[in-house]
């Protein structure tokens, strides 16, 4: 079942530093949606970018996926740039109710 949340471990550490995973099955036009978190203490070192092209492996392997999502806080630069390194593009808005202004 490749649409489950991970863990993000690390080699010699007793806990996770992180999660990892999609936010469901594909919907019927093939989008699959992808999201990490790293704990703010290992940010920096590679672990969301190694769990992005984890995701993006399993995604690829499954042929109902024909578009990958993220959705992103405009204020975090350091994701943004990240996804924009795999390609990735900004398409637009989406405001959460909870986050409106």
């Amino acid at each position: 079942m490749p649409w489950i949340t991970r863990f993000v471990c690390v080699t010699g550490m007793a806990s996770p530093i992180g999660l990892a995973g999609f936010h469901g099955a594909p919907n019927d036009d093939g989008m699959a949606e992808v999201g990490y978190r790293i704990d703010p203490a290992y940010r920096r070192k590679g672990y969301a970018r190694r769990a992005l092209e984890i995701l993006l492996a399993v995604a690829q392997a499954q042929p109902e996926v024909r578009t990958v999502r993220a959705t992103i806080s405009p204020e975090n630069i350091a994701s943004r740039t990240l996804i924009e390194a795999y390609g990735f593009q900004a398409i637009g808005e989406q405001w959460d109710e909870c986050q409106r202004p």
